[in-house]
């Protein structure tokens, strides 16, 4: 049996949607962000060049000399260290405005960008230095070329701008977290009713009983449940089917060859000793197979194939049954109060009952059965004291074909079928010598 590859679904989406919030808020934030910026950076640049235009217009030549009409001019460009600067560049006269102070602010004549930033004064400081925001325009004023740069200080501006980052980035980790929780709590919800359907199907396996299924269902699941429920309701009958025509054709075969038996009593037969002594070896190995299918079933009871073997509930079963067809055997078993083993309930009365079966059969007085929990799997050791298994036919045990019981001091029917059950299951299986100078069967089936 493979082993199967399980992932969560429900963990899938919920990393799914989670990473699909993520990246559409992180978008948000980004483009909100950028926006603000752009936006505010284009106020600037406006008020900027409003502020270029203006100095332009009031600007004139006296004399020779270029003069600025002072008192045109906004007053925040008159008073020093107020964040607010212009220079005004002719070919041979450069004038500063009175809040730059003196400081020689940079104005390149071809800048790489327009704005762009560079130091001045702080605002209501006379020794540090900020970042300023420059925009520069070239005009022609009286046919005579004037570059005019004018500057603010942005850094209050961008302060605000940093303020509003951080709050945005809190309110939209604030929803992302909101929705995200909404959104996995809507996707529990909608997984309780797939809990639902697993114990539906687990209590129709224990009681064998149709499968009743939840309420209410996502109508993705529903087509599957509804699958499901015929598929139970199938293998069930199918099941009761495969049973009662084995012990048919069990009883059917006891009348015939208990004729047989009669037939061997006859005086023409027993003119011929060997042929009589070989039909009456044939014909017990005959019955004891019919004898073990009959057992095999009122062992097994009416359990559904696809429960697993609960050692609480149907390992008592199992126990009592054999101690019942063997009253004269001392049948002691050491196991868990509770466990699973990791085979299907059919197939554990399947595998235990032919190994008991068969330590019941050849012990003289004792067997025992020993169920360990490991931390990969479960080992199971089946001991008697019967004569046990000469080394020499030990691997022979179980194969297909292989008739070792046909001397009294070796073992019987049903090993080949355990060889089929633990292949199917991927287990181990192996034979010796039993400290009770028994056949010692050692199982370890996989978790």
């Amino acid at each position: 049996m493979s082993k199967l590859r399980l992932f969560s679904l429900e963990q899938r989406l919920q990393v799914g949607l989670l990473t699909i919030l993520v990246i559409v808020f992180v978008a948000l934030w980004g483009a909100a962000t950028y926006t603000i910026h752009q936006l505010v950076e284009h106020y600037l640049v406006t008020r900027l060049d409003h502020d270029a235009d203006m100095l332009a217009r009031h600007l004139h030549r006296q004399q020779q000399r270029w003069q600025v009409d002072w008192e045109a001019i906004n007053p925040i460009y008159l008073k020093p260290h107020t964040g607010h600067y212009f220079v005004i560049e002719t070919p041979r006269q450069r004038i500063a405005s009175p809040s730059l102070a003196g400081y020689p602010l940079h104005t390149p004549r071809q800048p790489a960008a327009n704005p762009y930033e560079t130091l001045a004064p702080a605002m209501a400081s006379d020794t540090d230095l900020e970042p300023v925001l420059v925009w520069h325009r070239r005009y022609q004023v009286d046919d005579v070329p004037v570059h005019i740069y004018v500057a603010e200080n942005h850094m209050p501006i961008q302060r605000y701008l940093y303020r509003f980052d951080v709050l945005f980035a809190l309110i939209a980790l604030g929803v992302l977290v909101l929705v995200g929780w909404w959104s996995r709590r809507m996707l529990h919800q909608g997984f309780v009713s797939l809990t639902q359907l697993q114990q539906a199907v687990h209590q129709a396996i224990e009681t064998q009983a149709p499968i009743k299924l939840p309420e209410r269902l996502p109508q993705e699941v529903a087509p599957l449940a509804e699958t499901l429920q015929q598929a139970l309701s199938q293998l069930q009958a199918r099941l009761q089917r495969y049973r009662h025509a084995n012990a048919d054709l069990a009883h059917s075969l006891k009348t015939p060859l208990h004729a047989i038996f009669q037939l061997l009593d006859d005086p023409a037969i027993a003119l011929c000793p060997e042929a009589r002594e070989a039909l009456k070896q044939q014909a017990q190995r005959l019955r004891d197979r019919i004898e073990h299918v009959l057992r095999q079933a009122r062992v097994a009871g009416g359990a559904l194939a696809v429960a697993r073997f609960d050692l609480e509930q149907a390992l008592p079963q199992l126990v009592e049954t054999l101690r019942t067809l063997y009253p004269e055997k001392t049948l002691s078993v050491q196991a868990p109060a509770h466990g699973v083993l990791p085979i299907e309930r059919e197939d554990g009365f399947e595998l235990l009952g032919n190994l008991l079966d068969n330590a019941c059969k050849w012990a003289h007085r004792q067997a025992c059965m020993t169920i360990e929990r490991r931390a990969d799997g479960w080992l199971i050791r089946i001991e008697d004291d019967g004569p046990g298994v000469p080394e020499a036919h030990m691997a022979r045990l179980g194969q297909r074909g292989a008739r070792l019981d046909e001397q009294s001091s070796e073992n019987g029917i049903g090993l080949a079928m355990v060889r089929e059950v633990m292949r199917q299951y991927e287990g181990t299986l192996r034979f010796g010598r039993s400290a009770l100078r028994g056949l010692q069967v050692d199982i370890f089936l996989k978790e």
